[in-house]
């Protein structure tokens, strides 16, 4: 039995082989599952509004975010990660982490992104008044 996560799934060991010793399959179905698993993860620290944890998970994604070409959305969570740790005095600091995601049900498990609130809002105000 192999592990996706951990020091068994070492990629790069994988990839340092033979070519005659190689397995590419395995090793691009380890590379999906890692990629699976870290939207799994950050999905579940969103959902319940870890904001440690999630900025602890947005280094990963930076660096898929530049490999993809994606390399305005790398760029902005670099700055906001910067100024949020570096910038920002200890009171807005505050309240800047602790404002990214809302829950506006208060149900647990149903935090939501500011952005996506307001634009939920928008669009009831549009379906209300229009």
């Amino acid at each position: 039995m192999h592990y996706v996560g951990g020091y068994e799934a070492n990629i790069f060991d994988l990839r340092g082989q033979p070519l005659a010793a190689r397995d590419a399959q395995h090793e691009n179905i380890l590379l999906m599952h890692q990629y699976f698993l870290l939207y799994e993860e950050i999905s579940f620290s969103m959902n319940h509004g870890d904001i440690g944890h999630l900025e602890t998970l947005f280094p990963p994604w930076i660096y898929l975010f530049r490999a993809t070409g994606k390399h305005k959305y790398a760029a902005l969570m670099v700055t906001f990660m910067t100024d949020v740790h570096f910038v920002y005095l200890p009171g807005l600091k505050h309240a800047v982490r602790y404002n990214l995601m809302v829950n506006p049900t208060g149900k647990e498990g149903k935090f939501r992104g500011a952005d996506w609130v307001e634009e939920l809002n928008t669009l009831f105000t549009m379906v209300q008044f229009y």
